[in-house]
């Protein structure tokens, strides 16, 4: 995945669930959460699979399984 496209899954993030939830979920500090947003540093590819189950668990909202009933 490109760095673009990283960006972009992190910038929803940011918008649905705040800054400072998404840097303690993928366990940085607010300043490397922003280097990563402005494109100075690119994020760890490894942090992807935090912030796909972060952006999932949004998405199925509070007592959803994901499964159909």
């Amino acid at each position: 995945m490109d760095h673009t496209a990283k960006r972009a899954l992190l910038e929803q993030a940011v918008r649905l669930l705040g800054r400072m939830k998404v840097a303690k979920r993928l366990g940085v500090t607010e300043p490397v959460l922003g280097a990563w947003m402005r494109g100075e540093t690119p994020m760890p590819t490894i942090n992807l699979l935090i912030l796909a189950t972060m952006l999932d668990e949004q998405a199925k909202g509070p007592g959803r399984s994901g499964q159909a009933s």
